[in-house]
């Protein structure tokens, strides 16, 4: 068996044609153009890149198996991206510094009106005057 296969070849199967049109038409490549059971090409390799396989060889079958094994190269770029945040160390801080510190500031008690703005608040009093049931 050829890969690709001759379109024009009529001992080519109907099954071969579709499944290469299908990976064409899904922009993905197969990767084995040798037979690897035979005079067949029963093992794939596909993937979207057409240069992502390279170096594809077949080895001996391993004992028991009629099936050749593939070797292979895949070709991966991967960019290493350099960290410049700043790792603290929690096991070396001084906590009872920490506490003195957070036990010396004052904090009050705030109603949940303190903690909004004026206009918010007027517009609660106005509502409250016109919706009060009393």
């Amino acid at each position: 068996m050829q890969w690709p296969p001759l379109l024009d070849d009529i001992s080519i199967k109907s099954e071969t044609i579709d499944f290469y049109h299908f990976l064409a038409d899904n922009f993905l490549a197969q990767h084995v153009d040798f037979c690897t059971r035979n005079d067949a090409i029963l093992d794939l390799v596909i993937s979207d890149e057409p240069n992502f396989v390279s170096d594809m060889m077949d080895l001996p079958p391993l004992q028991g198996s009629d099936h050749n094994v593939l070797a292979y190269k895949l070709e991966v770029r991967t960019k290493q991206k350099l960290s410049t945040r700043r790792i603290f160390d929690y096991a070396k801080a001084d906590t009872e510094a920490i506490k003195s510190e957070l036990n010396a500031v004052q904090i009050g008690i705030l109603s949940w009106e303190a903690c909004l703005p004026k206009t918010v608040r007027e517009c609660s009093e106005t509502s409250s005057k016109h919706w009060s049931t009393s």
